[in-house]
């Protein structure tokens, strides 16, 4: 298929300004994952944009969260042995955090949120699909498989990931990207939103036996991060809320913690850990729930994975483009959905960027060209019919 690649590179090469204009009108549309009109305004100019280049465009509605899109060549009416990309159009700063316009381009960089995390592998992906229907394409069918809620999980009727996975023989994930290096296995990042219920009253008449929310709560933090051991288990709370007046013992505390796992293994484990805690009675008279949200599934290392990083890695150097390093990632992502399947996968295979998930997040431009060759000729390279990796 390598007969195909001047086509698939030359309209890259032509559409390349048109792809980094929309880029940023893609920024400016902000789409924070806890606000769905706003990634579904995201998604709705995702979707006329690749109606625009002539593609299928498929929505999949999500009652509480953003919606998804699958964006293909043609209308796919069977997919087997098919190559998927993925990337994710919500974002996680508050409308404004950035100012208005919230993308500029600067010095070669795309500033704004998303801008790296995950807006720019959107459409570096979308134009490698492009560029690959120009090009006549046909060895495999391919999809993009936009998401709307990677940031802040979705509930399980919402979880679209492993219908569309399905018939997958390959992934590459277009999160964020990095230097020199490509994530092969990835930790799980789950939520867990406990609350705890104490007795309310003043704080001079209860001192001998306070049921205080807050002091159970505290209790329960410590307890689940001294179980931490920073390699295969982690746990951090980052968000706690409790009490009307400091003179009053507190009737209620809620508390966040985020937990990572690096090993499926350790799935239910984790499950049983955060249960057990919640039912602890941390102060006399206190009790607590525990809510758990978000992907508790780790992207694990297979041999399928590292052959599928090899088939990039040696297009990647074919190219002239340095050789990649394989990595773990402490961060969760979408992509260990695909593992789970038994799907090869790598991960962070987007644009080069900085600053994930703060307002000095930035991308590189020329990179997007880059990292869009590297996919195309992955995807040229990769044999007919029955894909099976191989070292």
């Amino acid at each position: 298929m390598k007969e195909l690649e001047p086509a698939a590179f030359s309209c890259l090469e032509q559409h390349f300004d048109e792809a980094v204009d929309f880029w940023k009108s893609l920024i400016e549309v902000e789409s924070p994952f806890w606000n769905k009109e706003a990634v579904d305004r995201a998604v709705d100019l995702f979707a006329q944009k690749a109606e625009s280049l002539g593609l299928s465009v498929r929505r999949i509605p999500c009652a509480s969260t953003g919606d998804g899109l699958i964006v293909t060549m043609e209308p796919l009416f069977a997919y087997t042995d098919g190559i998927a990309l993925m990337a994710h159009l919500d974002t996680v700063h508050e409308i404004g955090a950035f100012g208005s316009p919230a993308a500029r381009i600067d010095d070669g960089w795309m500033y704004g949120p998303g801008s790296g995390d995950c807006k720019g592998g959107a459409v570096m992906a979308l134009y490698t699909l492009f560029a690959l229907k120009c090009a006549g394409y046909r060895k495999h069918p391919v999809k993009l498989i936009l998401v709307g809620n990677e940031e802040g999980g979705r509930p399980d009727e919402e979880n679209f990931l492993p219908a569309e996975l399905s018939g997958s023989a390959a992934l590459l994930n277009c999160e964020t990207g990095r230097a020199d290096s490509i994530v092969t296995s990835r930790k799980a990042s789950v939520g867990a939103v406990f609350t705890v219920r104490g007795t309310a009253g003043h704080v001079g008449n209860l001192h001998a036996q306070p049921a205080s929310a807050i002091r159970a709560a505290a209790e329960k933090i410590l307890y689940l991060e001294r179980l931490s051991d920073y390699e295969n288990r982690t746990f951090s709370c980052g968000e706690i809320r409790g009490g009307s007046v400091f003179t009053s013992v507190p009737a209620e505390c809620t508390f966040k913690v985020n937990c990572r796992i690096r090993d499926k293994k350790d799935i239910d484990w984790l499950k049983r850990t955060l249960e057990e805690t919640a039912a602890r009675e941390d102060a006399p008279g206190t009790s607590a729930s525990v809510h758990i949200t978000g992907n508790a599934i780790p992207m694990s290392p297979s041999p399928a994975s590292d052959a599928l990083f090899a088939c990039f890695n040696r297009a990647t150097v074919s190219l002239g483009y340095p050789a990649w390093n394989p990595i773990h990632s402490g961060g969760g992502s979408d992509a260990s959905y695909a593992v789970l399947a038994g799907v090869p996968a790598i991960c962070a295979t987007g644009v080069l960027a900085e600053g994930a998930h703060t307002t000095q997040e930035r991308a590189n431009i020329a990179d997007m060209k880059k990292r869009a060759r590297i996919h195309i000729r992955t995807i040229l390279d990769l044999p007919e019919g029955n894909l099976t990796l191989e070292h």
